[in-house]
């Protein structure tokens, strides 16, 4: 299942992205610079990145990403992300 094998990063930033969707007006939409998310939740950049591209790459969580516009990048809008749900396996007897 997951628990084994997704990096401890990408658990808890699941369950930041879970914290996050829940307080969202827009559930299961959320959207939050990982410069602030990184500073409310005291987590590196790079950390944040890598754990929210494995959850993405897993499925997990689907990632809105803006267009960055020259010739300042950094006026890029939010990402938004949008949990999909985890799927479950049935267990063979």
């Amino acid at each position: 299942g997951y628990s084994d094998s997704l990096s401890m990063r990408a658990k808890y930033i699941y369950l930041i992205c879970l914290y996050e969707a829940a307080r969202s007006t827009r559930y299961p939409f959320w959207f939050r610079s990982q410069k602030d998310m990184s500073e409310l939740y005291g987590i590196s950049d790079n950390t944040i990145s890598s754990a929210l591209l494995e959850l993405e790459v897993k499925g997990i969580i689907e990632v809105t990403r803006d267009k960055p516009t020259p010739p300042d990048f950094a006026d890029r809008k939010a990402n938004i992300y949008r949990m999909v749900g985890l799927k479950l396996k049935k267990k063979e007897n």
